[in-house]
């Protein structure tokens, strides 16, 4: 007779920050225009060029605290403070200084969702960079 084996449960991984976050009086969530905006432009950089000068993120700086503090985003394994300085007058793309978190994974399908993610995209890829890094408009598409 074969030997059956049990099925093992693996615990996920809890995101404490998420958790914090959310384990209010009730469940929110709650994000600013820019947060929302920074997030989209962190995932759609793994596609297309969007880099930390983009002009739609003037406000990048507070908008990334906010996101590092609801958990949705994080520094990218092996991100250290000496290579960021090294390229800081390099264009690189949003993602090689930040990743979204499970959690942002999931605020990103609901954004897909509600075709948020799509509209900002679009905006986002309505400016395009030269070698530098700079922006240049392309107006409506």
């Amino acid at each position: 007779m074969p030997e059956r084996r049990k099925k093992r449960i693996v615990a996920p991984v809890v995101n404490e920050q998420f958790r914090a976050w959310t384990r209010g009086t009730s469940f929110t969530l709650q994000m600013g225009k820019t947060q929302v905006a920074t997030l989209v432009a962190i995932a759609a950089s793994r596609e297309a060029f969007i880099g930390i000068s983009h002009p739609m993120l003037r406000h990048y700086v507070t908008a990334m605290r906010g996101l590092e503090e609801r958990g949705l985003v994080r520094r990218p394994k092996g991100w250290t403070k000496d290579a960021w300085r090294e390229n800081l007058n390099k264009p690189t793309p949003l993602i090689s200084h930040q990743e979204p978190t499970e959690a942002g994974e999931l605020v990103i399908a609901l954004l897909r969702c509600n075709g948020t993610y799509d509209e900002l995209k679009r905006e986002f890829l309505r400016h395009i960079p030269d070698e530098y890094g700079h922006y240049a408009y392309l107006g409506a598409t």
